[in-house]
């Protein structure tokens, strides 16, 4: 008798044992499809940061567009004033290529809104190297805009330039970084010009 009572408690010992590993297989089992229920989410909230992340990349460079776009001379008022007035100084700049800081000076004396003109003009174009320089602005949208308009005032006031920069070194630094960048490309432009023609 004292056999059978020690078989059936190994029966009861093997039959709970087999009960706890079904018991914890099952627990596995349902915690699988809680993690398999959690990556599917993960995953879906994965494909969802992408797109934002891709929505606010598109936003940043459309702003950086929208940015190079507001220098335009013709978005101000005061800019087209000073450019009209200093193409009436200095007559037209294309034809004038460098000033020579004499002429700059004597043209001041006799009025003296020429020197705010020409500081206002190239304090423009110094801001937007620096919107350039910080990528708030976008410089291929820039330079397709007004490199030209940025070549024709760097170069004819280069005199004025300098002449400001021994006193303030940093005064118009980015306009000038700008322009000798923006110089190679219009060099490499006017080259491929020439050579379909």
């Amino acid at each position: 008798m004292e056999l059978n009572f020690i078989f059936v408690i190994e029966l009861l010992l093997q039959i709970s044992v087999v009960v706890i590993l079904g018991l914890g297989l099952w627990l596995i089992n349902q915690q699988i499809k809680i993690s398999n229920e959690h990556f599917k989410s993960l995953k879906a909230l994965d494909g969802q940061v992408d797109e934002l992340q891709k929505t606010v990349k598109e936003q940043c460079l459309w702003n950086k567009r929208s940015g190079a776009l507001a220098y335009s001379l013709f978005k101000s008022d005061t800019l087209r004033k000073a450019k009209i007035r200093l193409d009436h100084a200095f007559g037209n700049l294309k034809d004038q290529g460098k000033l020579p800081l004499k002429t700059i000076q004597e043209k001041v004396k006799k009025e003296s809104d020429i020197e705010t003109d020409i500081q206002t003009v190239l304090g423009h174009w110094e801001n937007m190297a620096l919107a350039i320089d910080n990528s708030v602005a976008d410089e291929d949208v820039a330079f397709s805009m007004v490199a030209n308009q940025v070549k024709l005032y760097h170069n004819a006031f280069k005199e004025f330039i300098d002449e400001i920069r021994e006193i303030y070194p940093q005064r118009y630094a980015h306009l000038t970084e700008l322009h000798k960048r923006w110089q190679k490309r219009l060099g490499g432009i006017e080259s491929s010009n020439q050579n379909s023609a």
